[in-house]
C-alpha cells in the first residue's frame, strides 16, 4: 500500500505516509492550496508530477484499488494520469479530457480499461476510486 496526504502545505518533498518515503515534487513549482482537509498539491497538468522509484510501487497480482481526492481547474487536454505504474504496463487511475474517470490495469497480458459515465464538474472536490477484483 501507498499513500501520499499531501499535507505539508509548503516545500518540494512530499512524505509517502505508509513507508516513510520522501519523494521529490517535480515540475516548474510546488504550488499548495486548501484540500477537502488541510492542504492539497495542485498539479499544472503538463510538468507537475511527484514520483516514487519503479521498485518501491506496489506490484499486483489478484486485486488492486486506486483512489484520490482531485478538484480540477480544467479539463485536461488528453487522458492525464492521477495516479500510474508504467505506461500502459501495470495500472492507471486517470481523467479524460471531458471530465471521465478511467482506471486500466493490465491483467493476464491483456490491458483491461473502464471509464465513467458521470464526468467530473471543475472546481469542486470529488472522491475517485476504481478497483479490479479477481475471484
Amino acid at each position: 500500500m501507498k499513500w501520499w496526504k499531501f499535507n505539508e502545505g509548503a516545500g518540494d518533498i512530499t512524505k509517502e505516509s505508509a513507508a516513510g518515503d520522501s519523494c521529490a515534487i517535480a515540475g516548474h513549482m510546488s504550488y499548495w492550496k486548501q484540500g477537502v482537509s488541510g492542504t492539497a498539491l495542485a498539479f499544472d497538468g503538463y510538468h507537475s508530477v511527484v514520483r516514487l522509484p519503479a521498485e518501491k510501487a506496489p506490484a499486483i497480482s489478484d486485486a488492486v484499488t486506486l483512489e484520490a481526492w482531485v478538484a480540477l481547474g480544467a479539463y485536461p487536454w488528453n487522458w492525464t494520469p492521477v495516479v500510474q505504474q508504467g505506461h500502459e504496463e501495470s495500472y492507471a487511475l486517470s481523467i479524460g479530457p471531458h471530465g471521465s474517470v478511467a482506471m486500466s490495469v493490465k491483467a493476464g497480458g491483456q490491458l483491461v480499461k473502464a471509464e465513467s459515465k458521470p464526468r467530473l464538474a471543475t472546481k469542486r472536490w470529488y472522491h475517485v476510486a476504481g478497483s479490479r477484483i479477481t475471484a
